[in-house]
């Protein structure tokens, strides 16, 4: 096979980089800031005008600086490869097969984590030089490779990697993508505008040398619109004598690139049209016999077209055009009709010579085979493949194809195997209609209808429609119940494993027991499935308050820790070293649950299961947090986080972990960030009473350290409510009462307040837990202090601080202590208050908690207790620093005095001495930038 000279080689030669200052400028900052941060560049703009031409500059200029990865997208190839971008990209960079080849690992969604997981660690761990990737027609990528791509360069930052991309504004996925991570600030995206007249001048008039005269200079100018590669080709045409008089632009191409192909004779072009349709990569032996010509005729044919400059040599024996430009223009002068036949031959001969499937699909689809059941049963397995690999765009893609040429007659499980595509594509209404249409077929067995329902109630979940959902597992399990009871027991338990985060586990327990029942009726008793529904129905009742299963959970649980683990049921995972592992968090056995889950993880991860591995990091983490290790806690969020928007499931629980933990470290924005994306995404998938109760939590939470006592009172009532509805009831699930009962003692609500202690005692009788026993202690001692009994309120807190002693949870007891340091200051005993404060922060010491820390510290200051070096300027005393601090917040006297537990008369008689000792006269003033020197304005108090 012959090469040709680089055509483009000429356009630059001839001034186009010239043009193209701005965009070979944003190149050159693309590299240098490469090689210290993520950088990326999209090069955006029509065909001809050197997208390809300022990616081989980049190159140049990358020089051996990089680590270079290049790849080109091609219409009919890598646009139906399930992850053919990303896998060119790993390739290319000497990534290990296991990343750029085996990506069809784990269950559905598994494979696609483990892709992205893998990746996104390889490219982190990895030394060496800096990481160029150099991406050309990204337009046609397939969209499961851009999804996972801007996925992936979203968690770059830090790494030195560069990315430098070419893409034509249609297809949108590119560009879109594109503008995406412009408008995040993570891409820069030039739009590459035609030559300007002066430059397009300057090129043809270069091209034509002294044939060209000023007429014909400006004649081809104004037929080309600025594009370089037409001009260069009408200035060839106009050299080798064709009649371009009269052309107008929309006839150009035809005019000056049919001559040149029917200049290399009319076996070449024919040769050249049956390239066209095979892509832009050619086999050259297959377009020989699709153009209906022997070896040698095939081989001369190819020759002429090198010769002409219009096709060249590619790799691995095949040949490719030029430009896209020159196959487009052949490949839309053929004939529809033509061109569908043509695709149909295509594949016959790719199929004849045992072509990989990838391969034979496009022509399939653009074929239009209708009724050929063996083009419909490629494209099925070409979709099956797609799903196995987690690429399910590319899954859709083959399915409805396969769906649509299968006529009136489809194979009974492919709209069922589309809908599952469909749903975790996210296009729900879709996927909710594919299987109502699977379901309307008539001779349905049993077994078939079944699955279907199945997949409807997860779709119905996943559009939030809980209610319909649960009644079509209900359906399902009604009509296996006869047949095989085994199963219509499962499809019960999947459903409650759903319902009992999406509606609680009072809800669930009904379909558990349903479960159980099925079961004792059918004498299945002795299998792991009536085991895992016995541990199920008990794991619920815990969750509402009642431990009586704990033991047999635990038993249970410990049975399984010696049995090999499978996660290929992950997605509902009624495991019972998971369930346990859970419970003892909140039951106050740290080390079990560390150790259940711990051990649970490594499993997971050594058998590639991410979205399991993961979703037992959010559950470690909630344990961690508990322990006061709030490092490792955000650390462990964080991988489940990234996860998040290729493994949906693990999202909320991952996101409200991190709006927690944040909190507690004092990073407000940060925790209204994640407050809100959960909030965002309870308004798509329903209330999800769990999520809800976490929600209330730490909105109280922040409420109260605004002094907004009233929203924070109405955080407080639908924490109870969604409690009470959902039977989430067990106090240590979510532990909401302590935030709770002091929005009602700040309010006034004295009454409010002891029913949710007393609801609190009476939730502990049967449980064996301290925690929430000192949360109703601690709440006493508020009541009782409000209502002037600080005698038995000192009692109360002595009584927490007793429960709370041996816990290893070092920020419920500082929470304790800084509560009681605030009575005991109030009450006129300041050192006594010092004391307790100085152990809140020597607890706190090693735990990172910021809120916790900021409390006590700014507790201590007004106790009169050891301060931070003051400003020699600074003249307020610690009380009026924090009031001052507060009233420039934008708080009123009145909730000044609720958070400072004082009168608003008090605090209106230290504003006064605060406005006298800094000379001004309002709380306006206040607000302002002090005049008066620095340290004339108090530091704001941390909140």
């Amino acid at each position: 096979m012959c090469a040709s000279p680089g055509f483009f080689d000429q356009v630059s030669g001839s001034g186009l980089l010239y043009e193209r200052e701005q965009a070979t400028t944003a190149i050159e900052t693309t590299l240098v800031n490469g090689t210290r941060d993520a950088a990326a560049l999209f090069l955006v703009g029509e065909p001809g005008l050197g997208k390809t031409t300022l990616l081989d500059r980049c190159l140049n200029l990358a020089g051996d600086r990089f680590a270079v990865a290049r790849a080109t997208c091609s219409e009919l190839e890598a646009s139906l490869l399930p992850f053919g971008l990303l896998e060119r990209i790993l390739s290319g960079l000497g990534a290990p097969p296991s990343l750029a080849k085996e990506t069809h690992r784990g269950e559905r969604g598994e494979a696609r984590v483990n892709l992205y997981n893998d990746t996104l660690g390889w490219i982190r761990e990895r030394s060496g030089a800096p990481l160029l990737l150099a991406l050309d027609d990204l337009h046609w990528a397939d969209q499961d490779s851009l999804s996972l791509l801007g996925l992936l360069w979203r968690r770059l930052s830090g790494l030195a990697v560069a990315l430098v991309a070419t893409a034509r504004p249609w297809p949108a996925g590119a560009m879109e993508l594109a503008q995406s991570l412009e408008a995040e600030g993570l891409a820069r995206l030039e739009r590459l505008s035609p030559l300007s007249v002066g430059g397009a001048m300057r090129l043809v008039a270069a091209d034509l040398g002294e044939e060209g005269t000023a007429g014909s200079v400006e004649h081809l100018t104004s037929m080309c619109a600025g594009n370089p590669l037409l001009l260069k080709e009408a200035a060839r045409a106009w050299r080798e004598g064709e009649q371009l008089t009269g052309v107008t632009a929309g006839s150009l191409r035809t005019r000056i690139f049919f001559p040149r192909f029917a200049g290399a004779g009319a076996s070449a072009l024919r040769w050249a049209r049956a390239a066209a349709v095979m892509g832009n990569r050619i086999r050259p032996s297959i377009v020989a016999a699709l153009a209906g010509q022997g070896g040698r005729e095939g081989d001369k044919a190819l020759e002429a077209l090198c010769r002409a400059g219009l096709v060249r040599q590619g790799s691995d024996d095949t040949a490719e055009f030029v430009h896209p430009l020159f196959r487009n223009a052949l490949y839309c002068d053929i004939s529809e009709p033509v061109r569908r036949a043509m695709h149909a031959r295509a594949f016959r001969l790719l199929k004849a010579g045992h072509a990989d499937a990838v391969e034979m699909t496009p022509h399939i689809l653009a074929g239009e085979l209708f009724g050929d059941a063996e083009a419909v049963e490629i494209l099925t397995e070409a979709g099956r493949s797609a799903i196995a690999a987690g690429a399910f765009a590319t899954a859709v893609e083959h399915l409805a194809g396969a769906l649509r040429l299968s006529g009136s007659d489809p194979p009974v499980r492919l709209r069922m195997e589309l809908a599952l595509a469909l749903l975790w594509t996210g296009q729900l209404g879709r996927a909710e209609s594919t299987v109502k249409g699977y379901l309307a077929q008539p001779g349905l067995s049993p077994g078939e209808r079944i699955m279907g329902l199945r997949l409807l109630s997860q779709i119905l979940v996943a559009s939030a429609n809980h209610r319909e959902a649960a009644a079509c597992s209900e359906q399902a399990s009604n009509l296996a119940v006869k047949s095989d009871p085994a199963l219509a027991a499962q499809i019960l338990l999947d459903s409650a494993f759903v319902s009992w985060r999406s509606e609680g586990p009072r809800h669930a327990q009904r379909g558990t027991a349903k479960a159980l029942g099925i079961l004792e009726e059918a004498a299945i008793r002795d299998t792991d499935l009536a085991a895992a529904a016995a541990d199920a129905h008990g794991f619920l009742a815990c969750i509402q308050g009642d431990p009586s299963s704990m033991e047999r959970i635990e038993a249970s649980a410990r049975n399984r820790m010696g049995r090999p683990w499978d996660f290929s049921p992950w997605s509902t995972p009624w495991d019972v070293g998971f369930a346990y592992g859970n419970l003892a968090k909140v039951t106050e056995r740290f080390q079990e649950a560390r150790d259940f889950l711990g051990t649970l993880m490594q499993a997971a991860e050594g058998h590639g299961a991410t979205l399991a591995c993961q979703t037992l990091a959010v559950s470690l983490a909630d344990t961690e947090w508990r322990m006061g290790r709030l490092a490792y806690a955000r650390q462990l969020l964080m991988r489940a986080a990234e996860l998040a928007e290729v493994g949906p499931s693990i999202a909320p629980f991952a996101w409200i972990g991190m709006a927690h933990v944040t909190h507690e470290m004092g990073e407000d924005a940060q925790r209204d960030t994640w407050v809100s994306r959960i909030e965002d995404l309870m308004e798509r998938l329903g209330e999800f009473p769990y999520l809800r109760l976490w929600v209330c939590l730490g909105r109280c939470q922040a409420m109260l350290a605004k002094s907004h006592i009233d929203a924070a009172v109405h955080f407080a009532e639908l924490a109870a409510l969604t409690s009470e509805r959902s039977g989430i009831l067990e106090p240590c699930v979510v532990p909401w009462h302590g935030a709770a009962i002091e929005a009602h003692v700040a309010a006034g609500n004295l009454g409010r307040a002891e029913e949710v202690v007393e609801r609190l005692e009476e939730l502990c009788v049967p449980l064996q837990c301290k925690a929430p026993r000192a949360v109703a202690a601690t709440g006493r001692a508020l009541m009782l202090w409000r209502r002037g009994d600080p005698g038995q309120a000192e009692e109360h807190f002595c009584k927490a601080l007793a429960l709370q002693g041996n816990l290893p949870m070092p920020l419920a007891r500082a929470e304790t202590l800084i509560a009681q340091g605030r009575f005991l200051r109030l009450s006129g005993r300041p050192k006594d208050a010092r004391n307790s404060l100085h152990l809140a922060i020597d607890t706190l010491a090693s735990t990172g908690a910021g809120r916790l820390i900021a409390m006590a510290t700014g507790e201590l200051a007004v106790a009169g207790g050891r301060r931070s070096r003051q400003s020699p300027h600074a003249r307020l005393t610690a009380q009026e620093k924090r009031i001052s601090a507060l009233a420039a917040s934008g708080l009123t006297n009145s909730q000044i005095a609720t958070r400072l537990f004082l009168s608003p008369k008090t605090v209106d008689h230290h504003l006064s001495s605060i406005y006298a000792k800094l000379g001004i006269s309002s709380r306006r003033e206040l607000m302002l930038p002090g005049p008066t020197g620095e340290g004339d304005r108090p530091t704001r108090e941390p909140e």
